[in-house]
């Protein structure tokens, strides 16, 4: 009788842990989940941002280009004193 009331203990003990190894790969797979979500959250940022980089930097290249002729077609306006 005390071999089976033994057996019984050494089984609850076994589904406790089964329980606790279960939370702890759920948790696990939690966090790698949250830190790929992050990650893809930061190369959005990061994409977004470098579009916006770009947008500007070519307008300013634009904006500069048109400038340049507007003065060259001023100087060729002009007569030479």
């Amino acid at each position: 009788m005390n071999a089976r009331h033994t057996a019984h203990t050494i089984a609850s003990s076994e589904r406790g842990a089964a329980l606790v190894m279960t939370l702890l790969v759920l948790v696990i797979l939690t966090a790698f989940g949250l830190t790929l979500a992050a990650l893809g959250m930061t190369e959005v940022a990061i994409s977004s941002n470098w579009r916006d980089y770009s947008k500007d930097f070519y307008a300013a290249e634009a904006g500069l280009e048109s400038g340049v002729v507007a003065l060259r077609n001023l100087l060729a306006a002009t007569p030479a004193p």
